[in-house]
């Protein structure tokens, strides 16, 4: 007598496919941050109906392709569900800086913000 078997596969689907929204609330774009201001407190504001897990804070030397990670935070602040800030501890050498936010929801979606234009001079 022939034997059967049967092999079974999950495969779990995100139903969600929103993605978060995120900004920054600070700095504003264009901004001069002189060293003084270091450590700096960057504010963002990120939201998604399925919450948001993390969000990252990157900056690169403006037209340099490489980028630094200022801090990540999985913790909005007391209250405020949709508020997150990091913490960049030292200021950069001087120059011009973009500064990017990227946020990524308890599904997996994430979402990136458009370069905001900083300087340290």
């Amino acid at each position: 007598a022939g034997k059967s078997s049967e092999a079974r596969r999950v495969i779990r689907v995100n139903p969600d496919n929103t993605l978060p929204r995120v900004e920054f609330l600070v700095p504003k774009n264009r901004e001069t941050l002189p060293p003084s201001a270091f450590p700096y407190t960057v504010q963002i504001k990120a939201s998604d109906p399925s919450g948001i897990a993390t969000v990252d804070i990157f900056y690169a030397l403006s037209g340099d392709s490489r980028r630094l990670l200022v801090g990540r935070t999985t913790d909005p602040l007391p209250g405020r569900p949709d508020r997150f800030s990091v913490v960049w501890e030292a200021a950069p050498a001087p120059g011009g800086y973009e500064l990017r936010a990227r946020a990524t929801d308890r599904t997996g979606n994430a979402v990136e913000t458009s370069p905001l234009s900083m300087v340290i001079p």
